[in-house]
């Protein structure tokens, strides 16, 4: 099996109609969830949080386990490419 983590429709993003269902759930600050990779039987179950801010907070997120992940080659590596 793939146990790539996907939405339902099998992308990596979540569609318009998902986020919308989405918003409707948070409320301001921390909310907390609970994400399951299903197979035939639950092979992870890890318990996390979102935070809904408002437009005007001013937020600076870091990665603090010292893994370069895709994300940060690219972060690091977009001035390279002409990409602001």
């Amino acid at each position: 099996e793939n146990y790539r983590c996907t939405f339902p429709d099998g992308s990596l993003r979540p569609s318009p109609a998902d986020t919308a269902k989405l918003a409707k759930l948070l409320k301001p600050g921390r909310n907390d969830a609970r994400l399951q990779l299903l197979g035939a039987r639950v092979l992870f179950d890890v318990n996390t949080c979102f935070y809904l801010w408002d437009s005007n907070d001013k937020v600076v997120v870091c990665d603090i386990d010292g893994t370069v992940t895709r994300s940060d080659l690219l972060g690091y590596s977009a001035h390279l490419f002409g990409y602001e």
